[in-house]
């Protein structure tokens, strides 16, 4: 569980460097699906396993993410005094 909470403490602290429509990049998400299904492999691990663990963990990665890109955002936009609504989207 450390190891878990570890690993999305470091995707939030990779929020400060997206911005709405950087959250989630195709290319780099096969990208790694490709690695780790290569590094299951080496240990004996199954592939399709490994790939459906690693996309739960980067979907749950990229709804944290965006969530903070959004309180980031609203908090920049009241700084800058421009309106912040409640119910807005990303």
């Amino acid at each position: 569980m450390t190891l878990l909470a570890l690993r999305l403490k470091v995707a939030d602290a990779m929020a400060a460097f997206k911005s709405p429509g950087t959250v989630r990049d195709p290319a780099r998400i096969a990208a790694v699906i490709d690695h780790v299904r290569q590094l299951a492999e080496t240990v004996d691990l199954s592939p399709d396993l490994v790939e459906a663990l690693w996309r739960q963990l980067m979907q749950a990665s990229a709804v944290r993410q965006a969530r903070l890109v959004a309180l980031h955002r609203k908090a920049g936009d009241a700084a800058a005094g421009l309106p912040v609504h409640q119910n807005s989207q990303p």
